[in-house]
């Protein structure tokens, strides 16, 4: 699971006072937290906590409600881990208790892909020296023979109600955030730099089948739709050979270049091009970065034009 730590250089109390930017901070994340359905990482601990609930009574005005609705979302029940990850080259003021808290959701290391931390646009100067092609750099305080580790980081804008979808747009409009755990999004390794011609386009179709399925429960699904006739109900969907296992445990390097085993093309005006081959054991897909859509190399010689929702285009 992915949890997501806000970037919060305040005390939770501090949002009651008069400042209103860490309201505004906390409105956004709500927003977030409601159109992704992931947890947040907690990070307010006990004496904050006290602190919080001294300040409370003497507080009026209509964000309370808000406030009190993050805190519920962010409060640690019992004392954090005694070590620290800590930003490297990150903003100076970044609290303690929210290193603590995020050495401890980076836990044993065998999770590489939680937290993402989530960052306030206002903010992003303050970590442009951090982070590195989305990611930040994090020293951990017990491993300090060991290099920094990297956490993807994703800026949060600021929207109202009108534009509240956007949250969730911008989110998975990241290089990482989805890619990381739907290997059917390939953009990052057709388009390193993040941005392209046909950029949003250059994803595998996924059968609509396994739409918020966990990855450790996807395989049994797949086992279910091979069996399926391709197309299957009007629709191309790539379906990986029966070998590949998504919950098989991989390193972030071998994911992010791609997990879907590789085939060459027979077809010699393709100049044998290397590409994923579904489970037919035959079909290769290539990308066509002009026309952005696959190029499916069929075992006959022919090939079909097929898009990222499965749609044939001839």
């Amino acid at each position: 699971m992915i949890k997501l730590l806000l970037d919060f250089q305040w005390s939770i109390d501090e949002a009651l006072a008069a400042d209103p930017r860490p309201l505004q901070v906390i409105r956004d994340f709500l927003n977030l937290l409601a159109h992704l359905h992931l947890e947040p990482v907690r990070f307010v601990y006990q004496q904050e906590q006290d602190l919080f609930w001294q300040a409370l009574p003497t507080r009026r005005g209509g964000g309370i409600g808000v406030v009190l609705r993050f805190f519920n979302h962010v409060a640690v029940q019992g004392n954090g881990g005694p070590n620290r990850a800590i930003p490297v080259n990150g903003p100076n003021d970044v609290r303690h208790t929210w290193q603590v808290a995020l050495r401890d959701e980076m836990g044993d290391l065998s999770n590489w892909r939680t937290p993402h931390i989530i960052i306030c646009a206002a903010r992003s100067s303050k970590w442009q020296q951090c982070v590195h092609d989305h990611e930040a750099l994090i020293a951990l305080q017990d491993r300090p023979s060991e290099g920094p580790r990297k956490r993807v980081v994703v800026i949060m804008q600021s929207y109202d109600q009108k534009q509240a979808s956007q949250y969730e747009d911008d989110y998975r409009a990241h290089k990482y955030t989805l890619a990381d755990i739907d290997p059917w999004d390939v953009r990052h390794i057709y388009y390193p730099t993040g941005d392209g011609d046909h950029y949003a386009e250059c994803k595998l179709p996924r059968p609509q089948y396994l739409e918020r399925i966990p990855l450790n429960e996807v395989d049994q699904q797949l086992n279910h739709l091979r069996s399926r006739s391709w197309p299957y109900q009007g629709k191309y969907w790539y379906l990986p050979p029966a070998q590949w296992q998504a919950a098989a445990a991989v390193t972030k390097e071998e994911w992010r270049k791609g997990i879907f085993p590789e085939k060459a093309t027979l077809n010699p005006k393709r100049e044998h091009k290397r590409g994923p081959v579904d489970y037919s054991d035959e079909r290769v897909w290539l990308w066509d970065r002009n026309e952005g859509h696959w190029d499916v190399q069929l075992g006959d010689g022919t090939h079909k034009r097929i898009n990222h929702e499965g749609i044939c285009l001839g």
